[in-house]
């Protein structure tokens, strides 16, 4: 990025982790087009795009990469071509994608609730005495969310 005459400016050390978390997904490295004879992404279209995504896009400095953790989110979406509209539309955002893709697969969730029930089942006894506010508030909000979608599930089954 830091050879890039378009955006070698904005090319930081901490940037770093984003093509760490890039090199870590196939579907990444296959969109850009990783060669390893070459050691370089082949595909500079992507790869300016993908720059663009890391830097800022107006006054107001927004980037719709804000952080490497973004990187995971837009793997997950990648190569569904609706979210990805989404994605480059301009205001688009990487919430705003996932949230596109989760409409059209909605058996992705499943994955996700058992991976939050893991969690919580890793919490040692120091763990959850030593909880702060915002998380207890964010284990009660999905305590609320799973008990509300059992009531309805037993709505739904009620008048079946």
């Amino acid at each position: 990025m830091k050879s890039d005459e378009e955006y070698g400016d904005y090319a930081e050390p901490k940037m770093y982790t984003y093509f760490d978390e890039v090199f870590r997904r196939q579907n990444l490295r296959a969109w850009l087009d990783w060669s390893d004879e070459k050691e370089r992404f082949s595909n500079e279209g992507r790869l300016k795009e993908f720059y663009s995504w890391m830097t800022p896009q107006d006054e107001e400095a927004t980037v719709k990469l804000p952080e490497a953790k973004s990187i995971r989110q837009l793997s997950e979406f990648l190569d569904d071509s609706d979210a990805m509209s989404v994605f480059r539309s301009p205001g688009g955002t990487v919430e705003r994608a996932l949230a596109r893709y989760e409409v059209d697969h909605p058996a992705d969730w499943y994955p996700k609730v058992l991976a939050a029930a893991s969690a919580v089942r890793s919490l040692t006894p120091d763990m959850l005495r030593s909880l702060d506010c915002p998380t207890l508030d964010g284990l009660q909000e999905l305590k609320a969310k799973i008990e509300q979608a059992l009531k309805d599930r037993d709505s739904l089954l009620k008048t079946v």
